[in-house]
């Protein structure tokens, strides 16, 4: 009876003085290593121009275009001349007489000879939308504001025997870009990205390695740049000149209608 009167005492005064409230538990800690890899792409972008970079609406560059198999020449090259505007629209003039177009609007792609216009090819189409959807301004400008994008420091690492901080950025999607920081001058100097090949479900890795770069506009811009295929060179790309901001035409991407006759001459 005295143990029943003790407890239903103690139970009053708890009662009337409860017991103070459990402290807010301590904010989250910051991850260091996503802390690090923002802080290495602010400075990259800084360096490349900051907002001017980030805000062109489009770039022209004129210079010549080698391509590869397999790691050696395939053909002698030739000038072409090019017109990007933001977001999906470029045309690739080649050629001293500029007779033939490739024009990209969307997802669709425009091959354009003496023979007339035709659809470019789906596997090529497919590969051009791959590196679009991979390509600085779209991994910079769209990927690093999109809400579930993860940043990762991957470490130092060493590309064309330059000293790099390595980057990667993962969007909501799972789609991956890698970029390489140059440990000095704080620009890219190279980028990867994985893809499945369609037939053999293996994954691929694209890249690019950026060179030469020049301010030009108030922009750091890469008068080089060479792309690789599972670690084969492709294609080599020197610029001699590049402007921005002209206010490309829409006449510019505009395509013809399609007619092609493979029996012309």
């Amino acid at each position: 009876m005295k143990f029943l009167t003790a407890a239903i005492l103690l139970a009053a005064l708890l009662a009337q003085n409860p017991q103070p409230a459990a402290p807010p538990a301590a904010n989250p800690p910051v991850d260091a290593n996503a802390k690090k890899a923002r802080a290495l792409l602010d400075h990259m972008i800084d360096t490349l121009g900051g907002q001017a970079y980030l805000n062109y609406q489009d770039m022209y560059q004129e210079g010549r275009t080698h391509r590869f198999y397999e790691g050696r020449p395939a053909g002698v090259g030739g000038p072409f001349f090019r017109t990007w505007r933001w977001p999906d629209k470029e045309r690739t003039e080649y050629y001293a007489q500029r007779d033939w177009v490739v024009l990209f609007t969307g997802d669709q792609g425009y091959d354009t000879t003496f023979r007339g216009t035709r659809l470019v090819d789906p596997e090529d189409l497919a590969q051009y939308i791959q590196r679009r959807n991979h390509s600085m301004e779209t991994v910079l400008r769209g990927w690093l504001k999109e809400p579930g994008t993860a940043l990762f420091y991957d470490g130092a690492a060493l590309v064309d025997q330059k000293a790099a901080e390595k980057v990667s950025i993962i969007n909501s999607k799972n789609d991956s870009v890698t970029l390489y920081i140059d440990t000095y001058s704080h620009l890219p100097i190279k980028k990867t990205f994985l893809v499945r090949d369609p037939v053999s479900r293996e994954r691929d890795e694209e890249g690019e390695l950026f060179d030469h770069y020049r301010p030009v506009q108030g922009i750091m811009t890469p008068f080089n740049i060479v792309r690789y295929h599972n670690g084969e060179m492709t294609r080599q790309v020197f610029m001699n000149k590049v402007e921005y901001n002209l206010g490309a035409s829409d006449v510019l991407f505009t395509p013809p209608p399609l007619h092609y006759d493979r029996t012309k001459k």
